[in-house]
């Protein structure tokens, strides 16, 4: 006598199956936050510091205090930021000033310069910032960098305070930019 299997009675290889692609899915998922991330730098943080980078450049004056005197430029920053900010000395680049932008909804400092006709911002974030988190995960107590979105290269250094620097430029100019006391 053959046995008949109800419709309702699920089959264990189904079962099996489905097990087998929610894991393969899962596994995706994981993977796709993983290639999301770039070296540290979340894909949401790498292309909010790109946009901000590119919007400051493109504007006809793209920083809200045109100096190139670190001093003047830090004291102005922690006026308006209540933060210290160190402003780096990056050879072979010209301080062209700074502007404030916001990071992840957090006010930051952010310095504009031109190195070998490249433009190039530093963000300087508040310290324990999503941004300065950020800096730490990808330096990790050196410079280091990541690619960005558009071509653009993303550095970061914690050693003094949290610095991330992006440009269109060869990650080696622009962490030798960084490196600088």
């Amino acid at each position: 006598m053959q046995t008949t299997r109800s419709l309702d009675t699920p089959a264990r290889p189904r079962r099996r199956l489905a097990f087998a692609a929610l894991l393969v899915a899962a596994s995706l998922g994981v993977g796709a936050v993983l290639l999301l991330s770039r070296g540290g730098i979340a894909q949401a943080m790498a292309d909010e510091l790109v946009s901000h980078h590119l919007r400051g450049f493109a504007r006809e004056k793209p920083c809200e205090l045109d100096s190139s005197d670190p001093v003047v430029l830090a004291q102005w920053l922690e006026q308006r930021l209540g933060y210290a900010v160190v402003v780096p000395a990056m050879p072979g680049a010209k301080l062209l000033g700074a502007r404030l932008c916001q990071l992840e909804g957090d006010r930051t400092a952010a310095l504009m310069y031109m190195q070998d006709d490249k433009p190039v911002t530093v963000f300087v974030p508040r310290p324990g910032s999503s941004a300065a988190v950020a800096a730490e995960s990808l330096s990790r107590g050196e410079v280091r960098c990541a690619r960005a979105p558009l071509g653009n290269r993303i550095c970061a250094k914690t050693t003094r305070q949290p610095m991330l620097a992006v440009a269109e430029t060869s990650e080696t100019s622009l962490a030798a930019a960084l490196e600088a006391p």
